[in-house]
């Protein structure tokens, strides 16, 4: 027993494993909002005592269980037709059309029936009788609650509330009754019999959201009901196939394991004592006298960067050569090269940057600017070179002028077996011969240009060059503003026929081909140059 003399609280003096509510246990004498609050089971007073306000709080019990949904009563009428049952209630009418109504008594005998509502007529609950089938009917004092309805999604919801079913207390939320039966409708259930649980005890939600926020909103946690979530103010988070980080991915996890991201620092220090030994390898063999002044630990890369590192600012930057990727078991590098001398080529160390695949440098910027790809180009399926150099180009359009390499022809031969494996767009140098040049025919040529150059790159004297003669197999005549579709000719600018072009020597004369899809119509002459 501990004696007190004059003794001063400041904040409280309670019981050992005290419970605070009307259910908890033990007593307190606390401050609370500057007053003093005494909080005992029982209170005897031998003497006199003087009460200035007493508030009187009563518990209110329900024995069973309590629905709480949108309408209940108590029958105070019930009249009926050959159809019909006629019910009034006695406290203001809250049903509708269409309410699932239930009664479910024990008093005095087993009473239970589960019925829709017809309509609501002259303050009445109207219920057809088919309704009670298989049930009790209707009487004066009966308690009966709505339970959902049939087509009112708003009225489909309901609290329960059970103390003594199966000995597991509950409240469930239900939602979603439309008929006369609870299936699939309780979605929140905090307490005993959790569904699927087999008869565990905690809290269950369907398709629901777990979130909690400080004084100022901000989010402390949160488990979202696809299974992804947060906790630590977002500091750790996962997505609902469980990949997840903490603190901005400086750890972070997926299905191929755990990673390490920037900014990370692991430490000799931090680690733990088994840890340490466990990264602890054989002793090696005692290393070579190291020289005097010269650190023995200094790898030869490091000592490189250490001869020839930048400074920016009075700071040191990258090192002067990078490599990033793999050797394989053949000793063949795959990875990207970056640096000063970081890599040869015929002999020839170079400086830029290097993609290198199984030994093999397949794209390259060096020093000079000078840069290769050996790869291939694909620029959102519309546009793409090939490794071959194979270019295709979907509804593309090109700017600028685009030729294929001059040709030296002296026959009309060669020229023909030039044209017919090259028929983009041409520009070819001829030589001025006795031969004449003749024009290709053919649907594939409608569109097509062809420019044809009168000078001999073996004779650039052109006083001694005649001029060329162009022409085609055959001709005819073709009337002014018009063409014969049966014959190819060449025509001038005015849709007239021309048997044949000369060039010039140095002057280049420039063709079209004119045609549909199915036939080449005519060569027609666009200048001569």
């Amino acid at each position: 027993m501990a004696k007190l003399a004059s003794t001063i609280i400041n904040g409280f003096v309670q019981s050992k494993n005290f419970i605070t509510g009307a259910l908890g246990s033990g007593w307190r004498i606390a401050l609370k909002l500057g007053r003093w609050v005494l909080e005992i089971d029982d209170l005897v007073v031998r003497g006199r005592m003087t009460v200035f306000e007493l508030l009187i709080q009563k518990i209110r019990a329900v024995k069973g269980a309590l629905g709480i949904t949108q309408a209940n009563g108590k029958i105070k009428e019930v009249r009926e037709d050959d159809v019909n049952y006629y019910i009034k209630i006695e406290d203001e009418m809250s049903f509708v059309a269409n309410d699932i109504i239930r009664c479910q008594t024990f008093s005095s005998g087993q009473k239970s029936y589960w019925v829709i509502v017809s309509s609501i007529s002259n303050n009445e609950i109207v219920i057809p009788k088919s309704e009670f089938e298989g049930w009790d009917i209707p009487a004066i004092g009966d308690e009966i609650v709505q339970f959902g309805n049939t087509t009112d999604t708003a009225r489909q919801s309901a609290i329960y509330l059970h103390a003594d079913e199966g000995g597991d207390p509950a409240i469930d939320v239900l939602f979603g009754i439309h008929e006369k039966n609870f299936n699939g409708c309780t979605k929140v259930r905090i307490g005993g019999g959790i569904p699927g649980a087999e008869g565990c005890r905690g809290f269950y939600c369907e398709n629901g959201m777990i979130k909690s926020v400080n004084e100022v909103g901000e989010i402390m946690y949160m488990l979202r009901p696809d299974g992804s979530g947060l906790m630590a103010k977002g500091n750790i988070s996962w997505d609902a196939d469980g990949n997840g980080s903490i603190f901005n991915r400086s750890i972070y996890w997926d299905k191929d394991g755990f990673h390490f991201g920037s900014g990370i620092k692991l430490t000799w220090d931090n680690l733990p004592a088994d840890a340490k030994e466990a990264l602890k390898g054989d002793k090696g063999d005692p290393g070579d006298k190291g020289n005097p002044g010269k650190d023995a630990n200094l790898l030869p890369w490091v000592e490189e960067w250490n001869n020839n590192k930048t400074e920016i600012g009075g700071e040191h930057v990258i090192s002067p050569k990078i490599f990033s990727g793999t050797r394989g078991a053949d000793g063949k590098l795959t990875g990207v090269a970056v640096g000063r001398d970081v890599i040869e080529i015929d002999g020839v160390k170079k400086t830029g940057i290097f993609g290198i695949k199984d030994g093999v440098v397949i794209f390259s910027v060096d020093e000079n600017g000078d840069s290769f790809y050996g790869g291939s180009i694909n620029v959102n399926d519309r546009f793409s070179v090939d490794k071959d150099g194979k270019v295709v180009a979907v509804d593309g359009s090109f700017s600028g002028k685009l030729s294929t390499p001059f040709f030296n022809a002296h026959d009309k031969d060669m020229w023909n077996e030039v044209i017919k494996d090259h028929y983009n767009i041409f520009s070819y140098i001829l030589s001025a011969s006795s031969l004449y040049i003749v024009l290709p025919v053919g649907k594939e040529f409608n569109g097509v240009r062809i420019n044809v150059m009168n000078f001999d790159p073996y004779n650039r004297n052109f006083s001694t060059m005649t001029p060329l003669p162009v022409r085609i197999e055959w001709g005819g005549y073709i009337r002014p503003g018009s063409m014969d579709a049966y014959e190819v000719k060449i025509i001038n600018t005015s849709n007239q026929l021309v048997d044949v072009v000369e060039v010039p020597p140095g002057k280049i004369a420039e063709f079209i081909g004119v045609g549909d899809g199915n036939v080449l119509f005519a060569w027609k002459v666009l200048g001569i140059v």
